[in-house]
């Protein structure tokens, strides 16, 4: 009788180890599954960030750089162990410091925000960026930013409205209009000019507005 309780006690130990062993085993293998796949989804997030066309950086609440892509530091002209020791404030041309705290606040508070703004090479050179950014709690608070590279596109936007300018003060002088289509829209707007010495009773408003009519019938009708 003694031995066969002992036997059924071992027997009954011996289950309850064994399913213990099982349950640790699928916990270690369910950890080392997340791991492997954490690492995967960071070795996949690393190289999309680093062969990334738009220049990426992360920065933390004190707007010190904690990574930087490739892209990122050829826009720039550093080395990215340059600037993972400098501050967004040393690279920022058109805001300054009181305002980069202000605008880092705000992001925190909104959760993202998307705006234009100016940075300065480490040649001296500035160049217009429009940076993307994204505010994650994580770590203390961190930014995920993403800027490209408009300086080309600003600088034909400033060439468009002094071309602009220059057409309008020409016309003034000689007193002709002028006018602007797009293809694409077959969209247009008609500038009559200036008139040096109107009939009595006669409308510009009028005269523009009629002109204008004229012009979208025709655009959309040319035959």
């Amino acid at each position: 009788m003694g031995w066969a309780l002992v036997v059924v006690t071992a027997s009954l130990l011996y289950a309850v180890l064994h399913r213990q062993l099982q349950r640790s085993e699928k916990e270690a293998h369910a950890r080392r599954q997340a791991v492997e796949s954490l690492t995967e989804c960071d070795l996949h997030l690393s190289t999309i960030q680093r062969t990334a066309l738009d220049g990426f950086w992360l920065i933390d609440r004190a707007g010190r750089f904690l990574e930087v892509n490739e892209t990122f530091c050829a826009m720039l002209g550093y080395r990215r162990d340059e600037l993972l020791r400098m501050r967004i404030a040393e690279i920022e041309d058109l805001e300054k410091e009181a305002d980069i705290v202000a605008r880092v606040a705000r992001i925190a508070r909104k959760g993202w925000d998307r705006f234009e703004t100016r940075h300065r090479r480490k040649d001296g050179q500035v160049i217009d960026v429009e940076v993307s950014v994204s505010y994650s709690n994580w770590a203390g608070g961190q930014f995920v930013c993403f800027c490209r590279d408009i300086t080309e596109r600003k600088r034909a936007e400033r060439l468009m409205q002094q071309q602009k300018l220059l057409l309008r003060e020409a016309g003034e002088i000689a007193h002709v209009g002028g006018w602007e289509f797009d293809p694409a829209t077959l969209q247009g707007t008609l500038d009559c000019g200036v008139r040096p010495n109107p009939r009595p009773g006669s409308d510009l408003r009028c005269l523009h507005a009629g002109g204008a009519e004229l012009f979208s019938r025709r655009a959309s009708h040319p035959d």
